[in-house]
């Protein structure tokens, strides 16, 4: 179907779905339905896409199906870009508009994702129809209410964590992008760079929380990660050496090694979170952490 034919879709379901109480018909009459709303990672606009989720007890899950094609939906890019989302959740009574929030997306990983991803295929077969058209692991994304976010166990509180300094590295791309010219005394040039600094101190306060506070009460208790956490500690090093790197590029007033930075930093910092969260948030989740240090 042409891109254009679903947009026309798309704002005629959200349409319905405003105007009834998150209830809509046709082919999803009876689904859970909510709206998404995500920052586009190219144009920085607001996109909104209906999507059917799944809830269990406190936790709400979507699935970027994007009906089996090869291609993932547009909407997860975004969020992988600025995990900073809102969501619509319906249904509800006709005459009470729909819950309405601010949400932090956590694509989940590993036996995390495969879990849910089983439930939801098991219980909607036509899930499990999407997976058998493409040969790409469809994501299973959480969206955590942000007032719900310090009540997590500690391996999710971790993907928040990570969710945050996605963000927030999503933000610093959209500066150097937006830059025009030099790194020099315009009020970009200078928000560019106390966004820059204040990113940095951010990384460097929550790997020097792990090093020192996290991973020493976590290698007593989990042994057998030792090797990961050894890794972990070395990206550390790695993820310095670039800040130090893109310190010198944005006070240097260089805009194309800046650019150049910012880009090999948010490659690597995604490698490190994906690697860490799939690694060790569902053993701390699994631990008595009371005492311990948070990782941030």
């Amino acid at each position: 179907m042409p891109e254009t034919d679903v947009i026309k879709i798309n704002a005629g379901i959200i349409e319905e779905f405003r105007s009834h109480g998150g209830r809509v018909g046709g082919p999803f009459a009876g689904a859970t339905m909510l709206l998404l709303t995500t920052t586009g990672a190219r144009t920085g606009r607001r996109r909104t896409n209906p999507l059917t989720y799944r809830r269990e007890a406190h936790r709400i899950f979507v699935f970027a199906t994007n009906n089996g094609a090869d291609r993932e939906p547009s909407w997860l890019h975004n969020l992988r870009s600025d995990p900073r989302v809102e969501v619509e959740l319906g249904p509800g009574p006709e005459d009470v508009p729909v819950r309405r929030y601010a949400a932090r997306a956590v694509v989940l990983l590993g036996p995390d994702r495969d879990e849910v991803w089983a439930r939801q295929a098991a219980e909607h077969p036509r899930f499990a129809g999407y997976a058998e058209r493409t040969d790409r692991t469809i994501s299973v994304v959480e969206l955590v209410h942000t007032a719900d976010e310090r009540r997590r166990a500690l391996g999710d509180q971790l993907r928040l964590i990570h969710a945050d300094l996605r963000a927030d590295l999503a933000e610093l791309r959209r500066q150097v992008r937006d830059l025009d010219g030099p790194v020099g005394r315009t009020e970009p040039a200078a928000r560019l760079r106390r966004h820059c600094f204040a990113f940095c101190d951010a990384i460097t306060a929550h790997h020097t929380g792990e090093d020192s506070l996290g991973f020493p009460p976590l290698e007593a208790a989990a042994p057998e990660l030792a090797p990961v956490i050894a890794q972990l500690r070395e990206e550390h090093i790695r993820v310095a050496e670039l800040q130090q790197q893109l310190r010198e590029a944005v006070a240097g007033s260089e805009p194309t090694r800046t650019a150049e930075l910012v880009d090999t930093l948010t490659a690597e910092l995604e490698r490190h979170f994906d690697y860490e969260e799939e690694q060790l948030a569902r053993t701390l989740n699994s631990l008595d952490t009371s005492g311990w240090g948070v990782p941030d």
